[in-house]
C-alpha cells in the first residue's frame, strides 16, 4: 500500500509541477512540501500545521484529503506522541546540607560589618532625607534665580547702546527711531465718489 508522501508524490509528478511551483501556488514552504512527500512529519511547527498543509496540498493534487488527513492523525501523530520528549536540560542543585543528629548545628561564619560602611550607609540616608525635605525650598530658590539673572540681562539690553546699521559709520539716534511716521504716509487716498 502506498504511503500519503508517495502518493503525493505521485500526483504532483503526474501533473508534471515542479515541487517550486507547487510551492508557490500553495503558499506552502518547499521544505515541508519534500517532507511531506518523504512522510516526515517531526520538522512541522505543530500538528494543526500539518494538518492543513495536508488538505491544502491534497486539494492541490485534486486528492481526497479526508482519509489523509486521517492516516496522518493514525499513523504519524501517534509514532509521535508515542516517544518521550526530552525535558530541557537543568543545572542540579546541590543536595542541602543536613547536620547529622551527633554534630552541633553551624551556621556559615559572617564577615563582620566594617563599621565605616555602616556610618557611611547612615549619612547618606539622612543626606537623602535631607535633600527631599527640603526640596520644595531648592525648587523655589533656582526659580527665583532664574528670574534674577533674567531681569538682569533686560536691564542690560535696555541701558546698552543703540546698534549701529550694518554699512554705515553714523549712530541712530535713539530718538529718531521712536517717532511718529510723516504724515505722508497716513493720508489716505481720497476716491471720487462717481469713479467706479
Amino acid at each position: 500500500m502506498e504511503t500519503m508522501g508517495q502518493r503525493f508524490r505521485a500526483a504532483r509528478e503526474r501533473k508534471r509541477i515542479p515541487i517550486s511551483r507547487a510551492a508557490a501556488l500553495t503558499r506552502i514552504k518547499v521544505q515541508h512540501l519534500e517532507a511531506m512527500e518523504r512522510d516526515d512529519f517531526s520538522q512541522m511547527p505543530a500538528p494543526t500545521y500539518a494538518k492543513g498543509f495536508i488538505r491544502m496540498y491534497a486539494d492541490f493534487l485534486g486528492l481526497d484529503s479526508a482519509p489523509l488527513v486521517q492516516e496522518y492523525l493514525d499513523v504519524h501523530l501517534e509514532a509521535a506522541e508515542e516517544k518521550p520528549r526530552r525535558r530541557p536540560a537543568t543545572t542540579a542543585l546541590p543536595p542541602p546540607d543536613i547536620p547529622d543528629e551527633d554534630t552541633p548545628e553551624r551556621s556559615p561564619p559572617r564577615k563582620p560589618a566594617k563599621p565605616r560602611d555602616a556610618a557611611w550607609a547612615t549619612s547618606a540616608r539622612k543626606l537623602a532625607d535631607g535633600l527631599i525635605k527640603r526640596l520644595p525650598l531648592l525648587v523655589a530658590l533656582l526659580i527665583g534665580l532664574a528670574a534674577l539673572v533674567g531681569m538682569v540681562r533686560c536691564a542690560a539690553r535696555m541701558g546698552a547702546p543703540a546698534a549701529e546699521p550694518a554699512g554705515t559709520g553714523e549712530r541712530l539716534d535713539p530718538q529718531m527711531i521712536m517717532k511718529e511716521p510723516p504724515v505722508r504716509y497716513l493720508d489716505l487716498p481720497v476716491l471720487d465718489e462717481d469713479t467706479p
